[in-house]
């Protein structure tokens, strides 16, 4: 626990830090929590392309078909979060040749005197067994793709609730509900 005299000592010298004051320290400033893009606000983090999210955007909503604010919206929910399960792969791919070089290196000596010298498969699985990294990664892309098929899945029902709207629309006095289920008279 601090003693009095640094609690004050800490109030002082945090009335006395004004933070970034340009442009480009704000935003540097604001990108410092950023660990690995998964759960971040923004599409893109640093040395992704811009036009190859936009490439990707296009695809997904070419075939997603959203008509409408609110397909719209849930369509770019579902592009924002496929968008992370790629970088998600990229990362698992990244973090398993890092740790595979490193290893492979650092334990190939212990290894020189063990026959058959182990596989790369082998190797890949000794690594994987203790890496907390990558256990952090698979939870947290398991919250992405949950949010990604959530999104998908009520786009696909607004989407379904649309066409039931526009056949109900067609037949002559068919009432129908908002979601184009047919209403019944008791």
């Amino acid at each position: 626990m601090a003693s009095e005299k640094q609690v004050q000592a800490n109030r002082r010298n945090a009335a006395k830090s004004t933070g970034p004051r340009s442009q480009d320290g704000k935003a540097r400033a604001a990108r410092n929590s950023v660990k690995h893009g998964l759960l971040s606000r923004d599409m893109l983090v640093s040395k992704e392309d811009p036009e190859e999210l936009e490439a990707f955007r296009e695809g997904m909503l070419a075939g997603l078909a959203p008509e409408g604010g609110l397909e719209g919206f849930l369509a770019d929910l579902v592009v924002a979060s496929g968008w992370r399960l790629r970088r998600a792969v990229q990362m698992e791919r990244q973090i398993i040749e890092d740790r595979l070089s490193s290893e492979w290196k650092s334990r190939k000596r212990e290894y020189r005197t063990r026959e058959p010298e182990p596989t790369a498969e082998e190797m890949a699985t000794d690594v994987l067994c203790h890496q907390d990294a990558f256990d952090k990664l698979v939870r947290y892309e398991a919250h992405v793709q949950r949010g990604f098929y959530k999104a998908l899945h009520e786009l696909q029902r607004v989407q379904a609730g649309r066409e039931g709207r526009q056949a109900g629309a067609a037949d002559e006095g068919g009432a129908t509900t908002d979601y184009g289920l047919p209403t019944t008279d008791h």
